[in-house]
């Protein structure tokens, strides 16, 4: 359940919290959503790190006819400034960003996934981070009091919603942490997790900065 894992918990937590407090772009608020996740999961006893940096993933139509690669970074740039932020904690890369690409996708996309994806396997060809910088595990956000006031409310929302929840947490998708999860989707006719499995046999010459 749940309740009984702490990352499942946090990511719907988070979720929540973003599509409340960002109702209009809740998919722009990568790095609202990495300090939610840290402060949950801290809160649990874990101990995630916030890491920055450039992002891409597979984007495919609902009917499997197009695919394109989309995300966050600055192409063929030497030393990039991120553009995106994910947590890391127990081994895991956790990512709210890649289910929130179809909302802004450049043709019409099927759903994506929560990225879970376990740290002791190479991330899949058609999933790519780079990180740029790893930062302190207590580091706090350094901006203009407007942002900073602006994050507060936001954790403070994060914190309150997981302590006055108790029931079960439901995550508006599905989570990919393995190959057997990107399997296990495909198999029950997800398009997207489809379209994983064709590439990884297939493997299309593809250009990509990163």
């Amino acid at each position: 359940m749940a309740s009984h894992d702490p990352i499942n918990r946090s990511l719907a937590v988070v979720d929540k919290a973003l599509r409340t407090a960002f109702p209009d772009d809740f998919d722009k608020r990568c790095m609202y959503a990495a300090f939610g996740l840290r402060q949950l999961l801290q809160a649990a006893g874990l101990t995630p790190q916030i890491v920055g940096g450039q992002f891409m993933c597979l984007v495919v139509s609902p009917d499997g006819k197009q695919a394109t690669f989309q995300g966050f970074g600055t192409p063929n740039s030497q030393a990039p400034e991120p553009s995106h932020y994910w947590i890391e904690v127990g081994q895991a890369l956790v990512d709210l960003g890649p289910h929130y690409l179809p909302r802004r996708s450049s043709h019409p996309a099927a759903s994506m996934p929560f990225v879970r994806w376990s740290l002791h396997t190479s991330l899949p060809p058609f999933l790519r981070y780079q990180e740029a910088v790893r930062y302190d595990q207590n580091v706090m956000l350094a901006a203009d009091p407007v942002i900073t006031k602006r994050m507060k409310d936001f954790l403070d929302y994060c914190l309150q919603e997981s302590q006055a929840t108790t029931v079960e947490m439901t995550l508006p998708g599905w989570q990919l942490k393995d190959m057997t999860s990107l399997q296990y989707a495909a198999q029950r006719g997800d398009a997207w997790a489809r379209a994983g499995m064709f590439f990884l046999k297939n493997r299309p010459v593809v250009s990509l900065p990163f």
